[in-house]
């Protein structure tokens, strides 16, 4: 699978595309997904936890920032931090 092409699911899919491979004595795979799904939606609900979106793999920034002024998807500055930033820039 070429996950930066495709999104998938280790824990569950709230889409509904989980899958199990293991199965009880009294439970099929499809009864378990089932009632996993039903738990999890419930629980999800009542606790106002809403699902992670996922999508294909997002590019990140490995070179340990020797590549200059990371990408804004990873270092995220508010505009108060970023004002006392520019001010301490302008200080020193």
């Amino acid at each position: 699978m070429d996950y930066s092409h495709t999104a998938d699911y280790y824990k569950g899919d709230p889409e509904g595309g989980y899958k199990s491979y293991v199965y009880t004595d009294y439970l099929s795979q499809d009864e378990l997904v089932t009632l996993r799904d039903w738990v999890e939606s419930d629980v999800r609900e009542k606790l106002g936890i809403h699902f992670n979106p996922s999508a294909a793999a997002v590019r990140f920034e490995h070179s340990m920032g020797q590549s200059g002024r990371l990408p804004d998807n990873i270092l995220r500055v508010s505009e108060k931090a970023g004002a006392k930033a520019l001010q301490d820039v302008k200080e020193n």
